[in-house]
């Protein structure tokens, strides 16, 4: 063979074996540079302390603001039970379940919220009625109801119906629940316009993914959506060994 047939047939392979990143898609080269691998991922780990408030906990959900714990009640009219981390102190419920407007249907606490005015404002969202509601958390503990100082509707469209976020009045990030026709790991939603304006997708794509419906997806795809202090999204997957982590422009 010629040394010019060698070298167009050494061309024509190395042009084969590799795409060009020009002709990647934004989406790809993020995933080519950002993906991670941890081999020796920590499994376990040993807890130690006190155990406090076994009779109000029960096994569900704890959250903390500050050093204020937030119990999500079980098989109570009231929802969160507020207690003051230091000394135990129960300082009073937060919510009440029914249909009543200041009641939820359907309660979630993201764990979204701001220190204004000397009081916690708190963000809690009712998924049966698409409701995100910013409760004072001291007013609402003192009047014995709550006290609501915003409040946003998303429409059923949306599919929104997990932890939900707002950015501003504009843009509200969530993720989707059981009835989510079109599943997606993220999507940003415009309340005002009731409009989608970003989706993430399916991450890690499954090969018949298409095939499946709404329900299925949830199921492959659940996880938990968390906000950190400066505004970047973390996506933890329960059925995938992989945390995906969102900037505060929603890129992965």
């Amino acid at each position: 063979m010629s040394s010019i047939k060698l070298l167009v047939l050494l061309v024509f392979l190395a042009a084969c074996s590799s795409q060009p990143e020009e002709n990647l898609t934004e989406v790809e080269k993020t995933q080519e540079k950002k993906l991670i691998e941890i081999e020796k991922f920590p499994q376990e780990k040993t807890l130690s302390g006190e155990l406090i408030l076994t009779d109000e906990i029960k096994g569900f959900s704890v959250s903390m603001i500050d050093t204020l714990l937030m119990l999500n009640l079980m098989d109570d009219e009231r929802i969160w039970s507020v207690y003051n981390s230091n000394n135990l102190e129960h300082l009073g419920h937060i919510g009440r379940t029914g249909d009543s407007p200041n009641a939820f249907l359907s309660p979630k606490y993201s764990g979204q919220f701001t220190f204004q005015e000397n009081d916690y404002k708190v963000w809690l969202f009712d998924s049966r009625r698409y409701h995100l509601k910013q409760v004072s958390l001291f007013e609402s503990l003192k009047e014995d109801k709550l006290v609501f100082d915003n409040e946003i509707r998303l429409s059923p469209s949306s599919g929104l119906d997990q932890q939900v976020f707002t950015i501003n009045d504009g843009l509200l990030v969530g993720n989707q629940g059981y009835m989510a026709t079109e599943k997606s790991r993220l999507k940003g939603y415009n309340p005002i316009t009731d409009s989608i304006v970003f989706d993430s997708g399916l991450q890690p794509k499954l090969i018949n993914g298409e095939q499946m419906v709404g329900s299925q997806l949830y199921f492959i795809y659940m996880d938990h959506l968390a906000i950190t202090p400066s505004g970047e999204f973390i996506s933890a997957m329960s059925r995938f060994d992989r945390i995906d982590l969102f900037t505060k422009d929603l890129q992965l």
